[in-house]
Formats: C-alpha cells, structure tokens, sequence
C-alpha cells in the first residue's frame, strides 16, 4: 500500500507543473490582429484566413475551441520550446535574424511555453499572461486575453 501511496505522490509532483503550465492557457481569447509569417515567400504565400480573423478561442480544461476546430476533452501537451522551436523551427535561424523576430513578437520569457492541445493543428505559444499567438498558412496571429 505505502508502494502505491509514493507512485501516486510522485505522478502528482511529475503532473502539477504541467496542470500549472495549463491554466496559464487558461481562458478566452480574441484574435486581434495578424501579419505575414517571416517565413513566408513567394512558394509559401501567406493566407489571411477570414474565420481566424476576430476569432474567439476557448482553452478550458475539459474544452478547446479554435474556428472550424473543436475538441471536448482535448491532451494538452505543454513544451518550453527555445526561440529558435517556435513556431516549428520556421522563424529564421540566423541567430541576429532569430533574436529581431523574438523582439519583435514579444518574446521576452524564455523558454516560451507552448501549448498543444492534441486535436488542432494550432501550437499556441504564450508571449505574455494576455497575449498568445499562433501560425496558419504562413500568418501568425496574435490573440489577447478577455477579461
């Protein structure tokens, strides 16, 4: 009994930074603005999607809503990915380029939490406590926090 007792305690100290990293997530959230990906050119054009545009995207523990995309329960899945992983490792990787497009998203914290919800495509990286984004069709939209 004490065996199962120590596994439980342990898988609940393993478990707890995540959950923590999660509620982070946590909350509504509006599209409000978007711009072409720097890794975008003339053979991976960027497309303004006009359901991501304004959206509204719900992270709750028993729920995740992005436009067209929804899931109930989703596996979240949280990383600290370094600069150079964000958004998939397409942010250019020349270290001055790199570190421009850090500053200029906003990406003062690092490692940058990343949350993957396990049923979209989105992997939704935290700038700050109110602000997330993400990319889709070679844009990366910023979202903020609804109070």
């Amino acid at each position: 009994m004490n065996r199962v007792v120590a596994i439980a305690a342990c898988s609940l100290t393993i478990l707890a930074p995540v959950a923590e990293a999660q509620e982070q997530f946590t909350g509504t959230w509006r599209v409000t603005s978007s711009e072409t990906a720097p890794w975008a050119s003339k053979s991976y054009r960027p497309y303004f999607n006009p359901r991501l545009m304004h959206a509204r995207i719900v992270i709750a523990a028993a729920w995740f809503e992005v436009p067209e995309n929804e899931c109930q329960p989703p596996t979240y899945h949280i990383d600290f990915l370094p600069l150079n992983a964000t958004f998939e490792g397409l942010l250019p990787q020349l270290p001055a380029k790199l570190e421009f497009w850090g500053r200029h998203f906003g990406f003062t914290n690092r490692p940058v939490p990343t949350l993957d919800a396990g049923c979209s495509d989105f992997l939704i990286h935290m700038v700050n406590e109110n602000t997330i984004l993400f990319a889709e069709d070679n844009v990366v939209y910023k979202a903020s926090r609804l109070k």
